[in-house]
């Protein structure tokens, strides 16, 4: 997009302090880019569905520092991804690292 408004920089790391505008802005771009399905944001149920993968409680594993950096565990700080374990799709941070 040319350029990354994050405190934090990094390729391994999630860019934060964007806003829902710049992420559709994004988006567009995105589209005009990829013939196809249009990548979209998933809704709050589509997120909550990818995340527990398949399971029944509201996290996929009971140790939330071994899946999430949170404010207990993150010295208040993004970290770079893929660090804890993934969930059972092989999804990474599904949960913390970027405040909502």
């Amino acid at each position: 997009m040319g350029d990354n408004p994050s405190c934090l920089q990094s390729v391994r790391r999630p860019v934060e302090h964007v806003s829902w505008d710049d992420v559709q802005h994004f988006l567009v771009r995105l589209n005009a880019l990829l013939p196809g399905p249009e990548p979209s944001l998933p809704a709050e149920a589509q997120w909550e569905y990818a995340c527990r993968a398949g399971t029944q409680t509201a996290r996929y594993e009971p140790n939330l520092d071994a899946i999430a950096w949170y404010n207990a565990n993150s010295n208040d700080q993004t970290h770079e991804v893929a660090w804890k374990r993934p969930n059972a799709w092989g999804l990474y941070d599904m949960l913390g690292n970027v405040d909502e």
